[in-house]
């Protein structure tokens, strides 16, 4: 590695580099320098692994700098999750601390193009969700959750990084790095401002200087829009991601981190932040009364229970969103769960228990229905006897007098079958039924009552064509409908819902 010499403990900053070997650390390369730190690739000798060191270049560090570079090790030593960046070794190298993570190649989030196509954003918002929600169960606040400070690994698997703002609730113990603040200072100090959080933006890159982005040219009354608030007095976080309370002097909390969260992917899927046309210098004062546009008026593609997921993380009033990355999470994981289901989303993940496509068994389904059809009253007829039958209980969900209530349920599944090869179609369809049917006091157990007695009258009427292969068919595309059906039933629960016009469950 091309270096200078070092004077050791009474040179300035910007001239002091760290010996070649330290704690049995060997430096290779510099991937990223500020004014107060660096960030080196190095190998470990004992444990034959790569690191990246992050050092602290001023000797004369007041008590808040050090305190944070304490701070974010702490923090992430209290975490382990293969979406949060590993911490290996704190110490102290010319009186100088460092810290040791995993070396992690790639790109940060803000290196990416974008907008990127929402399938891709996808598995990076799970990833990042799957991480977060580790770092809120184990009672972790990030505080500065921004594309600079999330890296896309080589291998697709995207890890959260830079915990220095980080703040330690629910205990009793508080790792908190500076006194909570209620307001940003017109004033900035350019040398307190982060500069180690430069592993979040070059960990795993080519190794060269930090560059500028767009984003930190900005400024707001001096302060790069960029850039993290970390001095006494001021409100901790990065001004263009910081969510509308903070800004109120409100304390953090995980509500606070769903906020952030949401705006990177919102930013990843519509290229640009929601409060993006807002000068940044107005933002303390907009951004309180400021409500997002909802995804999909940026970006139709999106589909819209995934835009619905993104615009409730990132509502102005903290209430509305999730109450922590876990519900994210939860949302995000069930969301793709259907979404492959649907065959919406590109490739195979292993781990996923949905089936390949399977268009024998769709035109089986279709060509049983087609013979079915013209006798539809009978079926109708049918399946709410034995519905009826079997599970009496659940009569008092359905209207006495059941002429509309058959002629709508006819006329949902006549739907269904058509959008089996339309699944978007599909998807918007039965959700919109499950929502429906939250209405009127089903739950999701009730649910699993409606496929036996509809399967026994469609083999009924199907007769001498009916078989086993056919059976399996509407078995699976029942199955998809009512997991799609519980998706609208589940979200119509988070809100409230007000019965329509004429009782009556189904259509």
């Amino acid at each position: 590695m091309d270096r200078r010499a070092s004077g050791g403990q009474g040179e300035p900053a910007e001239l002091w580099l760290p010996p070649a070997e330290f704690d049995g650390f060997v430096l290779e390369s510099l991937i990223g320098r500020g004014g107060m730190g660096a960030v080196y690739a190095a190998h470990e000798r004992q444990l034959d692994r790569a690191v990246a060191i992050k050092v602290v270049l001023d000797l004369d560090l007041d008590w808040t700098t050090r305190n944070r570079f304490l701070v974010e090790a702490r923090a992430i030593a209290r975490i382990t999750h293969p979406n949060i960046v590993a911490i290996y070794r704190i110490g102290e190298v010319d009186a100088r601390p460092y810290i040791a993570y995993e070396l992690v190649r790639g790109r940060s989030l803000d290196k990416l193009p974008h907008p990127m196509p929402w399938h891709d954003v996808l598995p990076i918002a799970i990833g990042l969700a799957r991480g977060l929600a580790a770092a809120h169960r184990r009672g972790v606040l990030h505080r500065d959750i921004k594309p600079a400070n999330a890296i896309l690994a080589d291998d697709g698997l995207v890890k959260l990084l830079d915990f220095g703002l980080a703040k330690v609730v629910g205990g009793r113990t508080t790792l908190d790095a500076i006194d909570e603040p209620a307001i940003v200072s017109s004033r900035w100090d350019p040398l307190s401002s982060s500069t180690l959080d430069l592993a979040a933006v070059v960990i795993g890159e080519h190794t060269r200087p930090l560059e500028a982005t767009a984003a930190q040219a900005a400024t707001l009354d001096g302060l790069p829009v960029g850039a993290s608030l970390t001095r006494t007095g001021w409100v901790l976080g990065t001004p263009a991601y910081m969510p509308p309370e903070l800004w109120t002097g409100a304390d953090a909390s995980p509500r606070s981190d769903v906020y952030a969260l949401g705006l990177l992917v919102y930013e990843l899927s519509a290229g640009a932040l929601p409060h993006a046309e807002i000068p940044p210098r107005e933002l303390k004062t907009k951004l309180p009364s400021f409500d997002a546009p909802p995804l999909r008026s940026k970006r139709a593609d999106v589909p819209e229970p995934f835009a619905e997921i993104v615009d409730r993380c990132v509502r102005r009033l903290p209430e509305e969103r999730y109450a922590d990355a876990g519900e994210v999470c939860d949302a995000l994981e069930e969301l793709e769960a259907l979404l492959r289901s649907l065959r919406m989303l590109p490739g195979r993940d292993p781990r996923a228990n949905a089936p390949p496509r399977d268009d024998d068994g769709i035109a089986l389904v279709e060509a049983s229905f087609a013979r079915v059809a013209p006798r539809a009253q009978e079926l109708i007829a049918g399946f709410y006897d034995r519905l009826f039958a079997r599970t009496p209980e659940i009569r008092h969900l359905f209207p006495a007098d059941m002429a509309e209530q058959r002629f709508k349920l006819e006329s949902a599944l006549q739907l269904a079958v058509e959008s089996l090869r339309k699944p978007d179609r599909l998807a918007a369809l039965i959700e919109h039924i499950g929502r429906r049917h939250a209405a009127y006091g089903v739950e999701p157990a009730h649910l699993a009552h409606f496929a036996p007695p509809l399967v026994a009258t469609l083999a009924e009427l199907d007769g001498a064509h009916w078989s086993d292969a056919t059976r399996d068919a509407w078995d699976r595309a029942l199955q998809l409908l009512v997991e799609v059906m519980l998706r609208g039933l589940r979200s119509a629960r988070s809100g409230e819902i007000t019965p329509a016009s004429g009782a009556g469950p189904v259509g």
